[in-house]
């Protein structure tokens, strides 16, 4: 058996923390790394000495190409250079070094020179603070490092045209903005032949513009015609090399590497670094991403799809159902037969009372109220014994050594004498016509289970008005139009009713998983039972109130939800049960497994997008997906009371904070599916919030119900 609930074993957790541990360091290392200092051997003007190897009179020409590597384009133009043995420098861009690192690779195994273009290649950069100027640098450094081996001090500035290209290098003093630069090693390269190739369409237009450029006046430098021509990696410049190569060669220019005009070795604008620990994790951090890079964008594409279209096609089903404005309960009669209500309980003596009288309360009173006290070690026996002596004939407790929910249920189910039965938790308080509600469908025999429609008690924290908005976005469009098809695949512990006859068929609640209300309604499914929502039929319940209770409840859940599919995968596309092969099981893979471990993957590709600076695709996808929330969470949120629509605005924070949790929490959970070791239910400490809401906001503590069966 692949999954074993019932044993604990801790080594995985061992597993797990050291695999994280091991994401932790290598991500610091080359945190740390990308905010170091400069270059690897800082040099910086003491470098530059201001004179030239070669004063003899000759026309120099320097060809520095920006903005790549570029893919295609730049394979095209190291084609033409190694073909004419023409050295040239190259400023890259750090993102474009992501995209294409093997291209990096190429252009140093050719001999020439490799330059810093920042990261971004963002436009507001020419007006940037020294903190950002010397991040984009320096991370763009490191990735050049990783591939080369070599740092790269040479440093072509954004939005500097037209200014000649070693007076944007004054001595030290002379320039505020360059002085933090030369301190961090690097010298800066302007330009003063501009191809203008970036506004060109076609090579002719390069052409022609760099014929004008080289036919204009001379540009002296120490007595010597220099000139540093600007090119892009672009397709048309690359078609348009062999020929201002020809030109070049026609007007008696050399061309030489900027070393050689600066009086520089390679070592020295290029010095070697030492393969260290920051390195190596730079090199395999940058491997990762460059293959999740493609991977990342098409999951994120398809990601997108899928919930464009479930959004369109569930926000048409909410709107039109909007439309017909008939409440819920006046489409079906009311049931005629006999309902006996269970409430199994562990340690709920805080909430116990209060549940039981939230049941009397209802419009419609069960036939009997059978408490079962799981071998409580707190006053839930002893409360729920009150509950029995005050309303005789009604409410029934029975006690069992601590066997689990699921044991409980069965054992209520054998002493229940209703032919529906519904279940409820023992944090959990109902509404007035809760019972009503969820007891109309099982008018129609083929009816096996109906979901109620759960709402937290408690709201006052963050983390439980998160799980507010994800409860009534969930419930308010997902679940009503699953249900339209009755294939419900969760039926919760909160709320929810049973035929008995059927759940007996079904032998019972299975111990086989953690989730055993899953269970049970997938197997009800698999009887071609129909289970649907009942949104009319409002249970309020305890939610986690921290992180840590959250963990453990979406843990069990989440662990639960694959043991599920591991257990009825048989029924996928089969024959056998329509609803639970073609419907249930599907959409439970898709967006309860497949679509929150892709959302985890894509959540940890934009954090290592972030320690590397790769900010511009993983800030718009999310921006995307946030939108998209928003909107999904607003239409969700049309049925529900005005006032209860300002927690839309949490939408934003809750993708970046609850999901991102829940993200952490499907990582252990696949960990621990892998690892293959057992795991156990773990129960939430209760704080009593159920009866506290019971008592302030139903008025519970002031009612005295009167016992009476059926109506």
């Amino acid at each position: 058996m692949v999954f074993a609930p019932q044993r604990y074993d801790r080594r995985w957790h061992v597993r797990a923390v050291l695999f994280a541990a091991f994401l932790l360091v290598a991500s610091v290392i080359m945190f740390v790394r990308v905010g170091a200092a400069g270059p690897g051997a800082p040099c910086g003007v003491e470098c530059f000495t201001g004179a030239y190897v070669n004063d003899t009179p000759s026309r120099y020409i320097v060809l520095t190409f920006d903005d790549g590597p570029a893919g295609r384009a730049t394979d095209d133009i190291l084609a033409v250079l190694e073909e004419r043995q023409t050295p040239a420098t190259f400023f890259l861009v750090g993102r474009n070094i992501i995209r294409h690192p093997e291209q990096v690779r190429r252009i140093a195994d050719a001999g020439h020179i490799i330059g810093n273009h920042t990261y971004t290649h963002a436009e507001s950069l020419a007006y940037a603070g020294q903190r950002r100027m010397l991040s984009e640098l320096d991370r763009t450094n490191a990735l050049i490092e990783s591939i080369t081996g070599r740092s790269a001090i040479l440093y072509r500035p954004i939005g500097l045209k037209g200014l000649q290209p070693f007076e944007v290098t004054p001595a030290p003093g002379t320039s505020e903005r360059w002085d933090w630069l030369y301190e961090r090693g690097y010298v800066t390269v302007g330009v003063d032949l501009d191809s203008n190739d970036w506004q060109m369409a076609t090579k002719e237009g390069v052409i022609a513009n760099m014929r004008e450029q080289l036919d204009a006046k001379e540009t002296m430098y120490y007595g010597i015609d220099l000139q540093v021509a600007l090119l892009h990696d672009l397709p048309q410049t690359a078609a348009a090399l062999p020929e201002i190569l020809d030109m070049i060669e026609e007007r008696g220019f050399e061309v030489v590497p900027l070393t050689y005009v600066l009086g520089l070795s390679e070592d020295e604008v290029m010095p070697p670094v030492v393969p260290g620990a920051s390195v190596v994790a730079t090199t395999a951090l940058l491997g990762g991403m460059t293959f999740a890079l493609p991977v990342f964008f098409v999951l994120a594409f398809l990601l997108m799809f899928v919930a464009v279209l479930r959004i369109v096609t569930f926000t048409w089903f909410k709107l039109a159902q909007r439309r017909q404005a008939i409440p819920y309960r006046r489409l079906l009669p009311r049931f005629q037969g006999t309902v006996s209500v269970l409430i199994p309980a562990y340690n709920e003596a805080e909430n116990v009372r209060a549940t039981i009288l939230s049941v009397l309360q209802n419009t419609r009173q069960p036939d009997e109220i059978i408490v079962i006290d799981d071998g409580s070690t707190d006053e839930t026996f002893a409360r729920a014994e009150e509950m029995q002596a005050k309303y005789p004939g009604i409410v029934r407790v029975i006690t069992q050594r601590n066997a689990g929910k699921s044991q409980a249920l069965n054992n209520g189910l054998r002493h229940a004498t209703g032919e529906v039965v519904v279940a409820i938790d023992g944090d959990t308080v109902l509404d007035v016509e809760c019972i009503d509600a969820v007891v109309r469908p099982f008018a129609e025999p083929r009816i096996g289970a109906t979901a109620g429609k759960i709402v937290p008690a408690n709201t006052d924290t963050m983390m439980e008005k998160y799980q507010h908005l994800e409860y009534m976005v969930g419930q308010n469009i997902d679940k009503q139009v699953v249900s339209a098809l009755g294939s419900v695949n969760i039926v919760p512990g909160a709320v929810g009713a049973w035929r008995r006859d059927a759940v007996l068929a079904a032998g019972g609640y299975s111990t086989d998983t953690l989730v055993e209300d899953q269970d049970l309604t997938l197997a009800l499914l698999g009887m071609n039972y129909g289970v649907v929502y009942v949104p009319d039929a409002i249970a309020y319940t305890e939610v986690p109130r921290t992180v840590r209770s959250f963990y453990t409840q979406r843990f069990r859940w989440t662990y639960g939800t694959f043991q599920c599919i591991w257990k009825y995968r048989s029924y996928l596309w089969g024959d056998r049960a329509l609803r639970l092969g073609w419907i249930s099981l599907p959409y439970a893979f898709l967006f309860n497994v497949l679509m929150p471990v892709s959302a985890l993957f894509i959540n940890m590709f934009i954090i290592m997008g972030i320690i590397v600076g790769i900010l511009h695709p993983g800030f718009w996808i999310l921006a995307a997906f946030t939108l998209v929330d928003i909107f999904y969470a607003y239409i969700a949120f049309l049925d529900e009371p005005r006032r209860s629509r300002k927690y839309i605005a949490l939408v934003p924070l809750q993708r970046f904070a609850y999901l991102f949790v829940y993200s952490a929490i499907i990582f252990l959970v696949v960990l621990k599916v892998l690892d293959g070791s057992p795991t156990r239910w773990n129960k939430l400490k209760r704080l009593g919030s159920a009866e506290r809401f019971f008592n302030e906001r139903m008025g519970g503590s002031g009612m005295t119900p009167t016992p009476s069966a059926g109506y």
